[in-house]
């Protein structure tokens, strides 16, 4: 009998899927099974939002993380039962008492790092983050650790892992408005703090308006990032960039220079698997094995290869000297220009 709207939703895990939405004024979510029955009863998060998309992560653990904007930005933790597990169970822990348009990802341990942008100052938007524990604790400042806080608005950010334990942040930012918009990044780490250009690197700077980013992972710590482009004049494009680990655009290389001939082996492995590629010139590189959350589970540390045929090992374990358990896993090949990965299965070791 009232108005249903802006609906999101995650994969549970087993086949079906976590949906919240608006209604009315509050926010409501609901499973759906692998027939797309319902699962849980009416489960009413809050009775106060504002007229955003609600954000939602899958917890690991069957649930989801749920984050919206009214009078704030808030977050709640819903188990795969239906259970609203942070207090206040009808309101949800508050991460900041302004802001608008939040967006979120998982920590990989039943949390998760939320940004969004905010009108505090009182005369334009600026962009903040905050990470919530899997027991609904912030964990950085209150009311969130600044992302970019500069003059004129910044708006409509997005995050994405970069495939440690931070995050990399794109918006589109009206700071030189002479040219219009433009869209910028920002790396945080797992304090909160920049790690890039304070207040954010400038990705396109083009003519006109940059607008709407979007933000992937390259699966190399770095991420990509897509927009809408006025540089024309005329009507909007479609422009893309990818930023590395550092924080630098990086340029697409001639295909030449491209690395070839990857190859991984054996695979799956109980034991040891190598890496094999050819170097089109001699650089300094570096193999990382992130897990399918895109958590690193060892790093091997830089070394400088010559140009043809390299390769690295990997034993199978932690850099803590564990070994790694049963799944899979993505080894990949970091340098300058140079960024590739291949997925691998590892079973437990024979008795």
């Amino acid at each position: 009998m009232n108005n249903e709207t802006l609906p999101a939703l995650v994969s549970d895990g087993a086949g079906g899927a976590i949906i919240v939405w608006r209604f009315s004024d509050g926010a409501r979510v609901q499973r759906l099974n692998s027939s797309g029955v319902a699962q849980w009863g009416t489960t009413s998060l809050t009775g106060t939002t504002n007229n955003n998309v609600p954000a939602i992560v899958p917890d690991g653990a069957g649930g989801a993380v749920i984050s919206w904007a009214g009078g704030g930005i808030f977050a709640q933790r819903v188990s795969s039962a239906g259970v609203r597990e942070w207090n206040p169970a009808n309101g949800g822990v508050a991460l900041a008492t302004t802001g608008t348009m939040p967006t979120m990802i998982p920590d990989g341990s039943g949390g998760a790092t939320v940004t969004w942008q905010d009108l505090r100052s009182g005369t334009n938007y600026n962009i903040y983050a905050q990470r919530v524990s899997s027991l609904g604790v912030p964990q950085w400042i209150a009311n969130g650790a600044e992302v970019c806080f500069v003059t004129d608005d910044q708006m409509s950010p997005t995050i994405v892992s970069d495939g440690g334990t931070g995050a990399i942040i794109s918006w589109f930012d009206a700071r030189s408005q002479a040219s219009g918009d433009d869209i910028y990044v920002e790396r945080i780490n797992s304090a909160g703090a920049p790690q890039w250009t304070p207040n954010g690197m400038r990705t396109c700077t083009a003519a006109n308006d940059q607008e709407y980013p979007t933000v992937a992972s390259d699966g190399a710590g770095g991420a990509f990032v897509a927009w809408q482009d006025h540089r024309s004049g005329t009507n909007y494009d479609i422009y893309a960039h990818r930023v590395s680990p550092d924080g630098v655009a990086l340029s697409v290389r001639p295909e030449s220079e491209a690395p070839s001939m990857v190859r991984v082996w054996p695979d799956p492995f109980s034991d040891r698997v190598r890496i094999a590629f050819v170097l089109p010139a001699a650089t300094r590189v570096r193999m990382d094995v992130v897990d399918v959350s895109g958590r690193m589970v060892r790093s091997s540390g830089t070394a400088l290869l010559p140009t043809g045929a390299n390769e690295f090992t990997w034993d199978g374990r932690t850099n803590d000297g564990r070994q790694a358990g049963e799944g899979v896993y993505f080894l990949r090949v970091i340098g300058q220009g140079i960024a590739f990965s291949r997925s691998v299965v590892r079973l437990s070791r024979p008795r």
